[in-house]
């Protein structure tokens, strides 16, 4: 297990260098993965690009927008809040702050699973009551990207209700979860006997790692849902859902 509060870190260049913000999940997590979150001021263009290697490379708009212009094709899509594009590794784009507050993008690199070129532009809003919008039992996961995708990494936003408390393991998939709005969470980490409580305002949230497929129980305050991005590795095909007991751990 791990865990770390963005407010914490340094800010310093990603791997993409014409980004700036915090290493959420690192390598040395054996996640798979890394993840960080950037801040992309007003008024700026950026290329989204992978940072090579064979990596593909997702992001999700948490708060701000602008215009990606994809290299390719010229084509023009609008980057809002909850809105998520993914790349694969021969993919790029140039993407330009329109808000006057600018964008915090919430970004992940995974290798890729093929030498095609796939891209995925959705927005939650896309997927809300369709097949991807599964109520778990504690709360909803609204899965952006699944296996039938093309990547290796899974990508969903979770909603856990008020009052929840769930117990999980994932036995067969690595996880990482980034609080960034909503209500507190608590991970209490049952074998390590460590429980966290998430820190979130308006620039920052909490980064989550179930590395070592922990046992762990997630409480959230009674008066409002915590909302997370979750990701998943290896990717989920979209058919998970927890089966919660009194006395066992539920797990895909």
């Amino acid at each position: 297990m791990g865990f770390r509060h963005s407010a914490d870190l340094p800010k310093s260049p990603l791997p993409n260098a014409a980004l700036l913000g915090w290493q959420l999940v690192s390598d040395a997590d054996d996640m798979n993965f890394t993840s960080y979150e950037a801040n992309v001021p007003y008024g700026s263009t950026v290329c989204l690009q992978s940072p090579g290697d064979g990596m593909t490379h997702i992001y999700y708009c948490i708060s701000g927008e602008g215009t990606c212009l994809f290299a390719d094709d010229g084509t023009k899509y609008s980057l809002q809040r909850k809105h998520l594009v993914a790349l694969s590794s021969g993919l790029s784009c140039n993407l330009t702050i329109s808000s006057p507050n600018g964008m915090r993008l919430f970004v992940v690199y995974c290798k890729d699973k093929s030498d095609s070129n796939i891209r995925v532009m959705r927005s939650f809003q896309d997927i809300l009551g369709t097949d991807r919008d599964i109520d778990f039992g504690g709360g909803y996961s609204r899965r952006l990207l699944l296996k039938s995708d093309g990547f290796l990494v899974g990508f969903c936003i979770t909603s856990i209700n008020p009052g929840a408390a769930i117990k999980m393991q994932y036995r067969n998939h690595l996880e990482a979860c980034y609080y960034y709005t909503g209500g507190k969470a608590t991970y209490s980490f049952d074998d390590e006997k460590v429980a966290v409580e998430t820190k979130i305002d308006d620039a920052n949230g909490t980064m989550m790692i179930m590395n070592k497929h922990d046992k762990h129980t997630l409480t959230v305050n009674a008066t409002e849902n915590a909302e997370c991005i979750s990701l998943f590795y290896p990717v989920i095909d979209g058919k998970e859902i927890h089966h919660f007991s009194e006395d066992g751990y539920s797990s895909y």
